[in-house]
């Protein structure tokens, strides 16, 4: 197997916000194979996940609707996924954005 580059961003919390995986390890834009958006809300809890074929542009990320980031639009999103919490904490709801999947606790 071939050496591959992947880099990491973390935001001022040190919570990781993007992660992007290429072909190769020159980590040119026309290598990029996924990349992937990590939000987070005030309270510092994991709210989305984007994965995306191209890069996704600066604070775009998926938000549990039918829309998805316009960088991206349906053919370059891979999967999404958003999460809902309530005052304790605790999960109170999952989407998925490939299969629509939708969920509350």
């Amino acid at each position: 197997m071939a050496p591959k580059l992947a880099s990491f961003q973390y935001n001022l919390a040190s919570q990781l916000s993007d992660l992007r995986r290429y072909s190769d390890t020159t980590g040119n834009a026309t290598n990029l194979e996924v990349h992937t958006r990590n939000a987070y809300d005030p309270a510092g809890r994991l709210t989305s996940t984007t994965h995306g074929k191209s890069e996704i542009a600066a604070g775009q990320n998926w938000t549990g609707t039918s829309a998805v980031p316009a960088s991206l639009g349906s053919t370059n999103m891979l999967a999404g996924y958003f999460l809902t919490y309530d005052l304790d904490n605790r999960v109170t709801g999952l989407s998925s954005w490939r299969d629509a999947f939708k969920t509350s606790y």
